[in-house]
């Protein structure tokens, strides 16, 4: 961001750009070590919260050709994976994956409000762009083998909760 009170002066565009680039990955992974028939729970999540701006403010005399407040689409990542054993060591015996991801993610270009922007009179060219390219990723899955003759539950569930506001 440009934050700033005073004279900046360019004889060429004065470009301001953000980008986010997050990967973020969690993994649970109960499968199983002492035999391919052992029980296991595995639960992963992702909590994130992410903002992404690009903006000007202040008090500022800007004598430029062209403004260009952008944010670019990046290439975050948010990934979930959630990995059970088999249920049916033992009869009645339970497994499962929960892969759960909750993302409020932003991405925003703008002059901020109240910002006193004194521009030279008919040949400055504003241009404000907003965009936003982040990917959530889940899996939950068993991973093992079953035993015959025992009766067991497994279930595997991925949920994503996810919130993107792009705004120009």
């Amino acid at each position: 961001f440009i934050n700033t009170t005073g004279p900046l002066t360019s004889s060429g565009a004065v470009m301001l750009t953000a980008t986010p680039n997050h990967q973020v990955t969690t993994i649970a992974n109960a499968t199983p070590v002492v035999a391919q028939n052992a029980n296991g729970n595995a639960v992963a999540t992702n909590v994130v919260t992410s903002t992404t701006e690009a903006f000007l403010a202040g008090n500022l005399t800007l004598s430029a050709p062209a403004i260009h407040l952008q944010t670019a689409p990046g290439s975050s990542m948010l990934t979930v994976r959630a990995r059970s054993g088999a249920a049916g060591l033992t009869a009645g015996q339970n497994a499962g994956a929960l892969a759960v991801n909750t993302n409020l993610i932003r991405s925003d270009a703008y002059i901020q409000s109240g910002a006193n922007l004194n521009l030279p009179l008919g040949n400055t060219d504003i241009e404000i762009d907003a965009q936003n390219s982040t990917t959530a990723d889940n899996t939950a899955e068993p991973d093992g083998a079953a035993v015959i003759g025992n009766l067991g539950t497994g279930r595997s569930a991925a949920q994503n909760f996810s919130m993107n506001t792009t705004s120009a």
